[in-house]
């Protein structure tokens, strides 16, 4: 579990890049990518737990917070002009 965590806090999105950063490390060698990645499938439940206990700490006294995050293309330029959402004029995408 604290693997799982350290990874997370990280920024480790897969399993490939975080055993190459455990090979300069004590656990090298101390467990497989194959048995992690089941361990971490049957953890699933219980970080969910921990996750949501944290998130209601950290909302008990803030009333703002603030996501990093990264834009998502959801269309091509070239599919601008498609009546996607254009009828309602609060789900309209914009660009740019």
């Amino acid at each position: 579990m604290a693997l799982i965590i350290w990874a997370e806090y990280k920024s480790i999105d897969s399993e490939y890049q975080l055993f190459r950063k455990l090979v300069s490390t004590h656990l090298f060698g101390k467990i497989e990518s194959s048995v992690y990645n089941r361990r971490k499938g049957k953890l699933f439940l219980y970080m969910e737990q921990i996750r949501k206990k944290m998130a209601a700490q950290f909302n008990e006294s803030k009333n703002y917070f603030v996501v990093a995050s990264m834009p998502l293309e959801v269309c091509k330029m070239s599919r601008l002009a498609r009546k996607i959402c254009k009828e309602q004029d609060d789900a309209f995408p914009n660009k740019g």
